[in-house]
């Protein structure tokens, strides 16, 4: 599948771009409505990568984390955010369908366990250890990472990989711009592509 993935960004990295940064501006808009009538913590799913289970987590936890399994893989902590969709059956934000899929809770269900549920794993994403740390520190001194969504998606040192891709990619390499802007294809229609989080 990454082959295939690779082929289709090299022969359309124009549209790649144009979509990626209208996903960008979309979820970041839908971050700061939520953060915004919910109060608190943004909470987003974290997989484990020893076990391949997901666990729920906040925005403020900088990826890599410490997972339940406790372990390192390659060196390194292996809690990192999975970002899960699904497809709504209209473009309306409150469609019922999308509300109803995201309503699941999938702490300790794997990739696999999602189709049944009407849902999919988009990427994974974690920061370089650079990254997190210049990102804790800038919640330590100005509050949590989730007051500056766009901070962090700007930030050199996002990485993302695909379920099926061992390799991380920069965020605003071609290919991460190409895992980002795929997630718009996997649904009928493009306004009907959602995100799901654990407190919906």
């Amino acid at each position: 599948m990454a082959i295939n993935v690779r082929d289709w960004i090299n022969k359309n990295s124009a549209l790649v771009t144009l979509v990626a940064v209208v996903a960008l501006l979309m979820s970041v808009f839908v971050l700061l409505r939520n953060r915004g009538s919910g109060g608190g913590q943004i909470k987003i799913w974290y997989i484990d990568l020893n076990t391949n289970q997901f666990f729920p987590g906040t925005i403020g936890d900088v990826a890599p984390i410490d997972p339940p399994s406790g372990e390192l893989r390659d060196g390194e902590l292996a809690g990192v955010v999975v970002h899960v969709f699904t497809c709504a059956e209209t473009p309306e934000p409150e469609d019922r369908q999308y509300l109803e899929n995201c309503r699941h809770d999938l702490k300790g269900k794997t990739p696999e366990d999602l189709e049944e549920l009407g849902l999919f794993v988009g990427y994974y994403e974690k920061f370089t250890l650079d990254a997190k740390k210049r990102l804790e520190d800038v919640a330590k001194k100005h509050g949590t990472v989730a007051a500056s969504p766009l901070f962090a998606q700007a930030l050199p040192g996002r990485l993302l990989r695909l379920p099926d891709d061992e390799n991380w990619y920069d965020s605003k390499s071609q290919f991460g711009i190409g895992i980002q802007a795929r997630i718009n294809r996997l649904c009928d229609n493009v306004e009907k592509v959602r995100a799901c989080r654990p407190d919906m």
